[in-house]
């Protein structure tokens, strides 16, 4: 086992938490394979990439709105094109300041120009980074993520037979599917979804 390409936990980090010995190896791929269900879960929990990813290109409906909510935040964006034809050339190119705004920590987009994105079907895309840099990922979803890593490493132990289902490739990224005897909503504890809820994506409350 090999850790996650998008881990934002270390192995390191989640001896300190669990008071283990960091010179003993022995259980290393262990808890990468903790590491990596526990950070897909978290992502999953929250609705939103956490560790950047470099060059994420969507499409959205630009229905008449004067804004454009972006399916991860933060987001440092690179490009928007509002095409009604979806040919998305040069002419359609849109200005960063001049056409539009953009909120880079609600990763929310505000149209200048004309004050709204096209009516349209897919007409607006969208380059940007999305997630956070790993020195800016905030304390309390790392928090989150080893007391998801020990509440799971606690299941295994009590016969749940979490591990092997949950875990992820490093080089595909993989998702992560818990067995029918474990939720996601069970393999993260209480304690963390709290520590998580100022950080669940917009739409999903409402906004």
């Amino acid at each position: 086992m090999a850790l996650w390409a998008y881990a934002f936990l270390t192995v390191a980090e989640l001896k300190r938490g669990l008071g283990l010995n960091a010179f003993d190896v022995s259980q290393d791929a262990y808890l990468e394979e903790l590491i990596n269900a526990s950070c897909q879960l978290v992502e999953e929990h929250i609705k939103r990439f956490i560790l950047q990813r470099a060059a994420v290109v969507e499409q959205y409906d630009g229905e008449g709105l004067p804004h454009l909510q972006l399916n991860h935040a933060p987001a440092v964006v690179a490009s928007v094109y509002d095409d009604s034809e979806r040919a998305f050339t040069a002419a359609t190119l849109l200005v960063a300041g001049t056409d539009y705004l953009v909120n880079s920590a609600e990763g929310l987009i505000e149209a200048l120009d004309h004050g709204y994105f096209y009516d349209g079907r897919k007409n607006v895309k969208v380059t940007y980074a999305a997630g956070w840099l790993l020195a800016d990922i905030p304390h309390a979803i790392k928090k989150a993520t080893e007391l998801t890593a020990q509440n799971l490493r606690n299941l295994d132990g009590a016969g749940k037979g979490l591990l092997g289902v949950a875990a992820v490739s490093a080089a595909g990224g993989g998702s992560v599917s818990p067995n029918s005897q474990l939720g996601a909503q069970d393999a993260i504890p209480n304690q963390a979804q709290v520590l998580l809820r100022p950080y669940v994506h917009r739409r999903e409350l409402g906004f």
